[in-house]
């Protein structure tokens, strides 16, 4: 699947409070995206894109297209 939802409840929202990320939305991404074992996150939020110490990397869409389209 390319695309799903993920839901988000307290035990995600406590996990995330406990992060060292200091934007709780993107600590809630960080947790959601590892908790549907993610291969990637993809954003153009420069913070995040800073953070790549969590299990699922953050990239930019520019930077997914390269490594999914084949090479021409």
């Amino acid at each position: 699947m390319t695309f799903g939802i993920v839901s988000v409840d307290g035990q995600d929202c406590q996990q995330a409070l406990d992060l060292p990320i200091s934007d709780f939305e993107d600590a809630i991404v960080v947790v959601c995206a590892e908790k549907a074992s993610l291969d990637y996150i993809v954003t153009n939020d420069k913070a995040l894109l800073r953070e790549n110490k969590y299990g699922v990397a953050p990239v930019c869409p520019a930077e997914l297209l390269a490594k999914i389209l084949p090479e021409q």
